[in-house]
């Protein structure tokens, strides 16, 4: 009985751990990727846009630095490629921007 009465007490607190991570609110980052970004940089991606977790293709946009490509992403950029401002989204706050493409660096493996 005992043994019945912990396993209960051990499944409990699980249960109670793994509602609380669902309840975890979603990263602005992935949040505006994932509303806002998803047409171009996930698979199977525009024109060449760099995909999330493609290390090297953001690797090869980081020659200025996040702060060049926090800049295009928020103005927008035509050129060798091209990135409407605000991926479109015209509602977008420069910090939700930066999240996002914090958020595709990083779940790239670009630091």
């Amino acid at each position: 009985m005992n043994h019945f009465c912990c396993l209960l007490i051990v499944c409990a607190g699980l249960l109670a751990l793994t509602a609380r991570a669902a309840d975890a609110p979603v990263p602005v980052g992935e949040r505006v990727v994932k509303a806002s970004c998803a047409a171009c940089h996930l698979p199977p991606g525009v024109d060449g846009a760099p995909l999330l977790g493609d290390h090297a293709a953001w690797q090869d946009r980081m020659g200025e630095g996040r702060a060049a490509l926090y800049r295009n992403a928020i103005n927008g950029y035509t050129g060798y490629f091209v990135m409407p401002a605000r991926g479109g989204n015209a509602k977008l706050s420069d910090d939700e921007v930066k999240a996002a493409v914090d958020y595709l660096l990083d779940h790239s493996g670009v630091h």
